[in-house]
């Protein structure tokens, strides 16, 4: 793991890499269902590749590639929700936001 990341942001990666590992083998499983689980499993495996060398130390290329396939499965997710809400869609893109902003701190001394 890169040294120029904090404790807390090592932690926060862990996390959500581990989150992004089950979603590799949830989705997987269910590929036989649809297009959809493909596509959310090829979203996984890029946050996992993503995630995997932000906590190495390699910065921006990496922060892009995490963050294109964490916005690929957010917009895959809400595209199946139904009787969606004014207060469920702030939320939402309020946590996609705060994601986004939590693993960009994490790293941002790692960033070229």
């Amino acid at each position: 793991m890169s040294n120029k990341i904090p404790v807390l942001g090592k932690i926060w990666l862990c996390i959500i890499l581990a989150i992004a590992v089950f979603g590799v083998f949830g989705n997987a499983a269910n590929i036989s269902k649809g297009a959809m689980y493909l596509i959310s499993t090829i979203a996984c495996v890029a946050e996992v590749v993503g995630l995997v060398f932000m906590l190495r130390g390699k910065g921006l290329l990496y922060f892009c590639i995490y963050i294109v396939g964490y916005i690929t499965n957010a917009v895959l997710s809400f595209l199946v929700m139904e009787n969606v809400e004014t207060s469920f869609l702030i939320g939402f893109v309020t946590g996609v936001a705060v994601n986004i902003g939590l693993t960009y701190l994490s790293i941002k001394k790692t960033l070229k």
